[in-house]
């Protein structure tokens, strides 16, 4: 499955063509289309680094400087992409506008259209910046303002979660962050690197007054994954859980503050699914969050107590006794419903915690599941990164690791069990310092049990939930903050 999104991305913006750029600005009035009033406009041609140009779209993949811009679902710039790209210079159609503070966007088609395919930013600007994009003319960047409706306050946006993009980012910072030295650095969890095209930036920065950053890594996972952040009450940012029941899940943006559902494993798993404490937490009873419908929410998965996993792995040394054993009992309790279609239960972008019972401030931990790969012993996956004549990734589309179960046993790369079981099991990934505990690269979840590489985590059992697939809010419920804003040098 190769990404087209990303190859193909693209947007509909234009330039604020200022000082020496008079001379774009007379090309685009005389050659551009930005009068509305037949409902069409134009996309002006954007050259970097000349007005127009926004790091904060290029780095998540909106714009790009040679194809152009990219619609997205919805009109927030972690939306998941349409297919659709329009080339710069593009007529399109415009069917809606929205607008978050000094941001616009329009809902947008192929000239011509009657359907609309997607989203695009045609104002997107920010204090500090000198750039902004647009489709009209200066002073007229608005060109479709009471032409178009505005989007109504009454309609649900339907925001889904992709979770092969999802655990990419997991895994792709995950293996970044288990080299020597190769941390992000004070008051991050991920940094700017070179990243494959697939692979978005945001310029996500903590205080870690409250939370934890292996909470952060969770949250920066699932929004990149598409879902959007949330309102909530406005003076929930640097909080800790249990002092309302209106947190809303954000980055708060410039102040380097969350909300608890944001950097508290706890308030995160209270905020995407049914469950209302984790067993074992030190902050044992979370207020409902009222931010999520609940038919919105995910769901409780299931326990694997570490006795039964002990019983196939020799958890502390990382050794598989019962290959066969082990996958067969997996595929029952987390891979499919063994009836009917089959669906899968356990998938990539869901997520795991951990209680340690070794005394009262231990390690308790949450993780996201970044798919089903072979049943490697501790020492072999979480040593892949020195390995030099081996390639230590993992990817989709070459078969080495699979969003669900049902995929890695229809594959014909997978071998099985004599009882017909593929023989996979689920992998993690996580925000952990490996000095302390161990290497956060993508592993076998029983290897968080390991404790020959750092210290380990002390004895506990594994609790899996399952994030939904989409999530519905209204307009006034997302969280948009257009002062968070970055160049290409934030993040190093």
């Amino acid at each position: 499955m190769r990404d087209t999104h990303y190859l193909k991305s693209a947007i509909v913006v234009i330039f604020l063509m200022l000082g020496s750029m008079t001379n774009h600005k007379s090309f685009a009035q005389e050659r551009f289309d930005t009068n509305c009033s037949d409902l069409e406009v134009q996309i002006n041609y954007y050259n970097p680094p000349f007005a127009g140009f926004d790091q904060r779209l290029e780095d998540m993949r909106v714009t790009d400087t040679l194809l152009g811009i990219t619609a997205l679902r919805q009109p927030v710039i972690n939306s998941i992409k349409t297919s659709y790209t329009y080339a710069w210079g593009s007529q399109v159609k415009v069917f809606k506008r929205t607008k978050f503070g000094t941001i616009i966007w329009y809902q947008v088609g192929a000239s011509g259209s009657t359907t609309p395919q997607g989203w695009i930013p045609v104002v997107y600007t920010a204090p500090n910046f000198l750039t902004s994009y647009f489709i009209g003319t200066p002073p007229n960047t608005d060109p479709c303002n009471g032409y178009v409706p505005n989007l109504p306050s009454t309609e649900y946006m339907t925001f889904n979660y992709n979770r092969l993009f999802a655990a990419r980012y997991a895994i792709y910072h995950g293996y970044f962050n288990s080299q020597p030295g190769n941390l992000p650095g004070a008051g991050r969890v991920t940094k700017r690197r070179s990243m494959p095209r697939y692979i978005p930036f945001a310029n996500f920065q903590y205080d870690f007054s409250v939370g934890t950053g292996s909470a952060d890594f969770v949250s920066e996972v699932l929004w990149m994954g598409g879902l959007p952040m949330t309102t909530g009450a406005a003076n929930s940012c640097g909080t800790n859980p249990n002092t309302q029941n209106d947190f809303g899940w954000r980055y708060c943006g410039e102040n380097l503050q969350t909300s608890p559902p944001w950097d508290f494993h706890e308030a995160v798993i209270e905020y995407f699914t049914y469950g209302s404490s984790l067993p074992g937490s030190n902050t044992p009873s979370i207020v409902p969050n009222t931010s999520v419908y609940p038919a919105d929410k995910g769901s409780f998965i299931g326990r694997l107590p570490i006795e039964e996993v002990n019983l196939f792995v020799s958890v502390s040394d990382g050794i598989v006794r019962d290959s066969a054993g082990l996958v067969n009992f997996l595929s029952l309790r987390l891979g499919w419903v063994a009836s009917g279609t089959y669906p899968p239960i356990l998938q990539a972008g869901d997520y795991v915690w951990i209680n340690s019972f070794d005394g009262p401030n231990t390690d308790y931990h949450g993780l996201i599941v970044v798919g089903w790969a072979e049943p490697l012993p501790c020492l072999a996956a979480l040593r892949r990164l020195d390995n030099t004549t081996a390639n230590p990734w993992f990817t989709y589309e070459y078969g080495n690791i699979y969003k669900t179960y049902k995929d890695a046993y229809n594959s014909p790369n997978v071998t099985k069990t004599p009882q017909g079981s593929a023989r996979v099991v689920p992998y993690v990934a996580d925000y952990t310092n490996p000095a302390i505990t161990q290497r956060p690269m993508p592993r076998p979840f029983y290897c968080t049990r390991y404790t020959k590489d750092g210290d380990g985590f002390a004895p506990h059992d594994w609790f899996f939930y399952r994030i939904p697939k989409q999530m519905h809010f209204l307009k006034n419920q997302l969280f948009v903050n257009p002062n968070w804003g970055w160049t290409l040098s934030s993040g190093q």
